[in-house]
């Protein structure tokens, strides 16, 4: 299955479209208005990320100290959504990675 989600673990500069400015990011019918996002308007992704509060982009032509959600945006081509899944996998793994080698050393911290 073809997608247009924006991929924030491909690291690539590249063009995204922006779909929408409003979004009830908390999901209580609070509607949050990125009045610096035009929509329609092609913009430059230069950087994406997952954090806790969303998957984030940052773009050349807006400032943003952290980031716009990337369901406002669309890829320019559609691509394969496995390499998504695939991509959006390998990060939790290596999350839990870094979680458990934290415990571990804490843990073992502890023993001292």
């Amino acid at each position: 299955m073809n997608t247009k989600e924006v991929n924030v673990f491909n690291h690539m500069k590249r063009s995204v479209k922006c779909i929408a400015n409003r979004h009830d990011y908390l999901e209580i019918g609070e509607i949050f208005i990125e009045d610096k996002l035009e929509v329609g308007k092609i913009y430059t992704m230069i950087k994406g990320q997952r954090t806790s509060y969303g998957c984030m982009i940052f773009l050349d032509e807006v400032e943003s100290e952290c980031g716009f959600q990337h369901y406002l945006f669309e890829e320019m081509k559609e691509y394969d959504s496995s390499l998504l899944k695939r991509d959006n996998e390998k990060f939790i793994k290596r999350l839990l990675q870094n979680t458990l080698a934290r415990t571990k050393y804490t843990t073992e911290e502890g023993k001292m």
